[in-house]
């Protein structure tokens, strides 16, 4: 069985195969399951499209599985499509805010990492239309905004993701290695400002073990030990239950990654400001263009 829809899935008619195959991940059988998981890990890099959508699956053992050959088949995809995510909005955010230079800049990051990304191409171009024609900038303004609303950073989800090319381990990796610099090269270039705060979040790393604590006592821990400024947006202040106790434990984590965490608990997430603030806000809001 095994042998037969191996072939099949190397032969002509691979997209289709590949989809029964996924098929089966969900099966009653045991067997078939696990036969399925060989399969798509044999296939490789070429079935990553289809486990993408399997993810998604209603069925909790599809999407499971999906996931975890997700992860065995590209390690680093998840990272990187979650920093492109961060340059693709740091594109639009400029772009809106008519910092027209750093949102070129910021276009051709991502492309350097997909240069067939449709989205940052059609917005490197109306960047240098709009330093030419009067006017380009505003007209393009309604698709710049709709673009932020479907980029999700903290899922690496972009608009028109599906044409995102899926590239081998290595690359994912080398791409990995070099991005995180780079996102925040940019920012520290278009608000110099900033730089110290978003070398601090990338750079500095805590071990946190908490039980039963409040949101509060815990970020007042870390600002003590970071010495940032960390405040909680007048906006959302009302929606966090002050009461609420959670057990928060990481080690060895960079204070970035500790405070999308412990934030995503409560729903929200953060910025930096021109202000020199870490910003607490809503998850999913992009803040204004000066927000980083």
């Amino acid at each position: 069985m095994i042998a037969a829809m191996l072939a099949a899935c190397l032969g002509q008619d691979c997209r289709t195969d590949l989809g029964a195959v996924i098929d089966r991940l969900g099966s009653d059988c045991v067997r078939e399951r696990e036969d399925a998981s060989a399969i798509l890990r044999y296939v490789g890099e070429p079935a990553l499209p289809d486990l993408d959508r399997a993810a998604k699956s209603g069925d909790p053992e599809v999407a499971g599985r999906a996931r975890a050959l997700i992860a065995y088949l590209g390690p680093h995809r998840p990272e990187v499509l979650r920093e492109m995510a961060h340059l693709f909005l740091h594109a639009c955010g400029t772009f809106r805010g008519g910092r027209l230079e750093a949102s070129a800049r910021y276009a051709e990051a991502v492309l350097r990492i997909d240069p067939g990304y449709a989205p940052a191409r059609e917005l490197l171009e109306a960047a240098a239309r709009a330093r030419e024609e009067e006017g380009a900038r505003e007209r393009f303004l309604e698709r710049v905004d709709a673009w932020r609303e479907e980029t999700r950073e903290d899922l690496g989800l972009l608009p028109g993701a599906r044409s995102i090319r899926y590239l081998s381990r290595t690359s994912w990796a080398e791409i990995a290695r070099h991005l995180r610099c780079d996102v925040h090269l940019f920012a520290a270039t278009d608000v110099p400002e900033c730089i110290h705060i978003h070398r601090k979040l990338e750079t500095m790393k805590i071990d946190l073990a908490f039980e039963n604590t409040k949101l509060e006592d815990i970020l007042a821990f870390i600002r003590d030990f970071s010495g940032l400024n960390i405040i909680l947006d007048a906006a959302v202040r009302d929606r966090v239950d002050p009461d609420r106790e959670i057990t928060f434990k990481v080690k060895d984590l960079a204070l970035k990654n500790v405070l999308k965490l412990l934030l995503a608990q409560f729903g929200l997430d953060y910025v930096v400001t021109r202000e020199q603030v870490v910003l607490l806000t809503e998850s999913g809001r992009r803040g204004d263009p000066g927000d980083f």
